[in-house]
């Protein structure tokens, strides 16, 4: 199967890009980012709702977002039914909820909704998947959180994208829409590894474009980025 990268890589001029999760903390953030930004003249965004922050876009700005909203994100599932996204250089993963939100949840949107949006991605052949995991994330954790992102990360890998970003942030700081008590906490703890929401964003936009900009996407290769924290302040 033929990667975008092997016919259209040299010649971009301008980058689309796919945002799932992006009614979220680091998701509205990394729309910003990108309408923004004069590399990028499309996103695609699949959520539940609308939100009121992309009303107050220029018309410049809005007409690079388009919105399509579903009932639920199991709808991710049906891969074919996502067949629309050819033109797209980047599958950009947002998702995340919280363990109290009770396993089988946490699970659905951090490992199922996660793997769901990558099989999109494989099968309109974008050839760049980033996603936001966690720091010290790994399958042999005996913690849960971490042995779910380290699962998907697994799973990721093995999906085999030509470029595959792992952001490994610490405690996220400032969700304006989903604040957490412990990274309210760790705010003031100078020695816990902590990011600002809108550091991360721009990390994410500035990683797919060195990647499709600066530099050529050899679609037989499965390059692996991971940006530990030290990585991602920018």
């Amino acid at each position: 199967a033929e990667y975008m990268g092997e016919t259209m890589e040299a010649a971009i001029t301008k980058l689309r890009g796919l945002v799932i999760g992006a009614t979220g903390a680091t998701g509205r953030e990394l729309i910003d980012e990108i309408v923004r930004s004069s590399n990028w003249d499309k996103v695609y965004v699949i959520v539940r709702r609308k939100i009121d922050r992309w009303d107050k876009f220029t018309p410049e700005q809005a007409a690079k977002l388009e919105v399509i909203e579903v009932k639920s994100l199991d709808e991710l599932e049906d891969t074919p039914k996502w067949n629309r996204f050819a033109d797209c250089h980047s599958v950009f993963n947002c998702l995340g909820t919280r363990t109290k939100e009770g396993e089988a949840q946490f699970y659905k949107v951090d490992y199922t909704y996660v793997e769901w949006s990558a099989r999109i991605g494989i099968a309109n052949k974008i050839p760049h998947f980033s996603h936001v995991t966690s720091g010290s994330a790994s399958p042999d954790s005996m913690f849960f959180y971490l042995r779910t992102k380290g699962q998907i990360e697994e799973t990721l890998k093995k999906m085999k994208f030509p470029v595959l970003s792992l952001l490994r942030p610490g405690a996220i700081q400032n969700r304006d829409n989903d604040d957490r008590i412990l990274e309210r906490i760790v705010k003031y703890l100078p020695f816990w590894p902590k990011i600002e929401t809108a550091t991360l964003a721009r990390a994410m936009r500035i990683d797919a474009e060195r990647i499709h900009l600066q530099q050529k996407i050899d679609p037989t290769k499965n390059l692996v980025n991971v940006y530990e924290l030290s990585l991602i302040h920018i």
